[in-house]
């Protein structure tokens, strides 16, 4: 089926289905905390620039705009919320362009019940504004392979530029669009047209801006790139490719993962040889990069979720035309949905006796407990900074979380103890806090950077009983925040202490 063939008002059922799960994703949010990403990011929206250290400027001007009239974990959150939100309606668009609006049916139904929506779809980090254009992308994309309108093309090579803005993993979307048309008939009759190379170049024009930033700033995006495919090499071949799949199986689900790998090799589910080429150009090109380069380094598990946008449209189209379809829904579904409810409620694991050690714990319960850590620290702060010091920790992680307790980054740097560079290494004004007294809040796992950091420093000395942050689910503390009062900072050169990218 064409593209524009269908009214798009016969996705009003689709778009009242998103925005209620939109709004019961907004009233869960009430009543949690942010991650050490999202706050991360929220630091960067205070200093908007056009690329940072780790990806593209988009979560942070997107952040900006949403936060415009206050912080707070709603307006944060509500920037992954609404990129998820497009992110499903052009999925389920797409769908319909392809089959019809019973398979975009299924197709929303199966996306809104993978943890990477239920758990994720929350969470604002580069990977919500990346989803959304990248599904964009994809819709206005798919009009282009099969229209060959000119208007289509640019729109989709505009969209695709936005996405890599957010994410460098959005370049595959013009590659899988390009496979298309090379690996179809009448695909290889559009390369023919001026537009589809002109919708490309608009795609790969943030690389530009990537490029002027980078040699402006020493190198330090190439250098922090270079690191995440060469992290945990000396570990055996093979190591870190099964923590990546077992990593898809818990944000997919894994039931839905299998059956989406069943799907994908069933070659008559699609209906058109270019909607086949399309999905497939669009899934496992990016996924099988991954799977390789994890073949010799550990990569996060993130890395390829862009590709399930048509990697779930063969399982869709086989629920569509299957008889068994009532059968399969929950049993593709309701593993994921567990997980769900487990990684967004944490302690609802208590509730069935379900009992895990603190190092299990510390990513599940990463955004919880910080209410707890801000009333204890907003005091000691507030005092070190009316007397003209500065509050500290010693990586990115803590750093960010400090700052957003507190409220603003102005007055909350990094002190880098032997620890790696990241986004606080631009904006630190460490070199005129020489003589000042410092608040560093340090977790317990890190507490080896405060013997690093005591020589630069007259004294210091743990002011109050540490902060410990306990569950009903969890064997023992998840989280202990210690704070030091360190008096008179001797100040030192960032570039000797950050060590790695």
């Amino acid at each position: 089926m064409q593209p524009g063939t269908k009214s798009i008002t016969s996705g009003k059922t689709a778009i009242l289905i998103i925005l209620i799960f939109a709004m019961s994703k907004i009233i869960i949010s009430i009543g949690q905390q942010l991650s050490f990403d999202e706050a991360y990011y929220w630091t960067w929206s205070k200093h908007l620039d056009y690329w940072y250290y780790d990806q593209g400027p988009m979560i942070a001007w997107i952040l900006r705009l949403f936060t415009l009239g206050s912080s707070s974990v709603i307006t944060v959150k509500l920037v992954a919320i609404f990129c998820s939100s497009v992110f499903l309606y052009f999925g389920h668009r797409l769908m319909t362009k392809i089959a019809d609006e019973r398979a975009g049916n299924y197709w929303l139904a199966i996306a809104l019940s993978t943890p990477l929506y239920l758990a994720g779809g929350a969470i604002s980090t580069y990977d919500a504004p990346m989803l959304m254009f990248w599904s964009a992308a994809c819709y206005f994309g798919y009009g282009a392979v099969c229209t060959g309108r000119p208007a289509l093309w640019l729109i989709a090579g505009t969209l695709s530029g936005l996405g890599v803005l957010s994410k460098l993993p959005t370049l595959a979307l013009p590659v899988g669009i390009f496979l298309t048309c090379l690996t179809s008939p009448d695909g290889r009759k559009r390369l023919a047209s001026p537009y589809p190379w002109i919708a490309g170049a608009i795609a790969l024009l943030p690389l530009v801006a990537l490029k002027l930033w980078d040699d402006n700033h020493g190198n330090l995006f190439t250098q922090h790139s270079a690191s995440l495919s060469n992290r945990h090499t000396d570990a055996p071949i093979g190591r870190w490719t099964g923590d990546l799949i077992g990593g898809q199986l818990l944000i997919i689900g894994p039931t839905m993962l299998i059956g989406s790998i069943f799907a994908l090799t069933r070659r008559r589910l699609l209906v058109s040889e270019i909607a086949r080429s399309y999905v497939r150009m669009l899934a496992v090109p990016l996924i099988t990069v991954c799977l390789i380069l994890s073949t010799k380094s550990k990569l996060e598990v993130n890395w390829p979720i862009a590709a399930y946008f048509t990697g779930l449209m063969p399982l869709a189209m086989y629920l569509r035309h299957s008889d068994k379809s009532r059968v399969l829904i929950p049993i593709l579904i309701v593993p994921g949905m567990i997980v769900s409810l487990f990684a967004t409620f944490p302690n609802t694991l208590s509730l069935v006796g379900i009992r895990i050690k603190p190092s299990l714990a510390v990513k599940l319960y990463e955004p919880y407990g910080w209410d707890v850590v801000k009333k204890r620290l907003e005091n000691p702060a507030a005092d070190i900074i009316k007397r003209g010091g500065f509050v500290a920790s010693t990586n990115y992680r803590m750093t960010a979380m400090t700052a957003w307790l507190l409220g603003n980054p102005t007055n909350v740097e990094c002190l880098f103890a032997h620890t790696r560079n990241n986004q606080f290494v631009l904006g630190s004004k460490l070199d005129y806090r020489e003589g000042q007294d410092a608040l560093v809040v340090i977790d317990e796992v890190d507490l080896k950077d405060m013997k690093y950091l005591r020589p630069y420093f007259s004294s210091v000395t743990e002011i109050s009983d540490p902060i410990v942050i306990t569950s009903p689910a969890v064997d023992g503390p998840i989280r202990t925040i210690h704070l030091y009062e360190c008096k008179n900072f001797h100040g030192y050169k960032i570039k000797n202490e950050a060590v790695g990218f």
